[in-house]
């Protein structure tokens, strides 16, 4: 399988970009990388969303790296 992957940090005009020209891809699913790495709960939640909307909602979605083993 083939994931895109959403990257941009904390920047809602680059993430939502980055997530509008993943979703013209033909993908096997889509992926929100880059969070939970710092930032507060606050700005992850923001910034997913911010960001879900754009990603196709028919395709799968994972939230890299976000979770406890």
């Amino acid at each position: 399988m083939l994931f895109g992957i959403n990257q941009g940090a904390i920047y809602d005009d680059i993430r939502v970009d980055h997530a509008k020209r993943i979703s013209e891809l033909e993908l096997d699913g889509y992926a929100v990388g880059g969070l939970a790495v710092g930032e507060s709960h606050e700005e992850m939640y923001h910034v997913l969303d911010k960001v879900v909307p754009y990603l196709p909602q028919h395709k799968p979605t994972y939230l890299m790296g976000v979770g406890t083993p």
